[in-house]
């Protein structure tokens, strides 16, 4: 969704009205230099990652009371477990779902699925715990909880996904080429996700449709009316980092930090959903550096009430 709101402001800058972005999508995700892949170019990987180490930062300063995966240093418990899982993976019987096994693969993708959530981080530790110590019940019922929905009918989300990533993104033709991207990033750059992200377009090396309107840049629109962009701190699939790429690219924008964890600060903070609001019906943007706080935070309680603050730009 962000990429397309850059690609019409790029095409019509004059006749755009309100463009709001939350969670920003590096435009480079589109092309770049042959052999790379639409999802590490966007820096997805190392989005998890780094969300994934607030993840255990916030787990051990909580304790046990409120994180059950701190007990120990939950960074190295963790690094133990997918070590474990490699080889022995675990059989749970989940409610609802019969039979499954967790092995290495699901954990890091119910790692970054629970990540995705503040309010699910309790109970992505409660599953972490569980599996560490082998907790098959929990470990079943949890799985329940944290996955996705069930649908009446076939739910076509991912398939349509990877058909809008292969028309309009650059990726490669060989399949052997995203096992060396995914060993690298998960050796160099992002653990655990630089082979998920690496993985996930593979389905594009032997896909024949493109787009036939494709843009691929440039990335520099003075719009006429102002873009408002919105980012969470620690976001696992959007970085920070580009979001705030994205507001040096469009002259006339403005961005909004949410100081919290998840994907899209939007719907994170009354602080930024206010600020959205006033911009959606006024054109107002806020003034440089704004900075929300999340309504919830992982572990603890509500945020106290935050009124938008302006961070001096030297100090950003």
């Amino acid at each position: 969704g962000t990429f397309l709101a850059q690609v019409v402001a790029n095409v019509f800058p004059d006749r755009t009205g309100a463009l709001l972005l939350d969670a920003v999508v590096d435009p480079a995700w589109a092309s770049g230099p042959a052999g790379t892949i639409s999802w590490a170019r966007e820096h997805a990987d190392q989005a998890s990652w780094s969300t994934l180490r607030r993840f255990f930062r916030l787990c051990d300063q909580a304790g046990r009371e409120r994180c059950s995966f701190a007990a120990g240093r939950p960074q190295a418990k963790y690094a133990a477990l997918a070590a474990r899982l490699r080889h022995d993976p675990i059989h749970v019987r989940v409610p609802g779902q019969g039979r499954q096994v967790l092995g290495y693969p699901d954990l890091v993708g119910d790692t970054l699925s629970g990540l995705y959530n503040s309010f699910k981080w309790p109970l992505l530790a409660d599953l972490l715990q569980a599996a560490d110590v082998g907790d098959r019940r929990t470990l079943g019922r949890l799985l329940a909880q944290l996955g996705e929905p069930s649908t009446p009918t076939y739910d076509n989300y991912r398939d349509v996904g990877l058909a809008i990533t292969c028309g309009d993104t650059d990726n490669p033709g060989r399949f052997g080429r995203y096992a060396e991207v995914a060993r690298t990033r998960d050796a160099r750059v992002a653990p655990y996700f630089g082979s998920i992200w690496a993985y996930h377009p593979m389905v594009c090396a032997a896909w024949t449709g493109r787009s036939t309107e494709r843009y691929t840049g440039p990335w520099t629109p003075r719009t006429t009316q102002p873009v408002l962009l919105i980012t969470s701190r620690h976001d696992p699939a959007t970085p920070y980092r580009n979001a705030r790429k994205v507001a040096r690219l469009i002259p006339n924008s403005a961005l909004i930090t949410v100081d919290g964890v998840g994907h899209g600060g939007l719907f994170a903070s009354s602080c930024a959903a206010r600020l959205a609001t006033r911009y959606l019906l006024t054109r107002a943007t806020p003034e440089p550096g704004t900075r929300c706080k999340p309504d919830i935070t992982p572990f603890g309680a509500a945020a106290p009430s935050h009124r938008p603050v302006a961070i001096p730009q030297a100090l950003q």
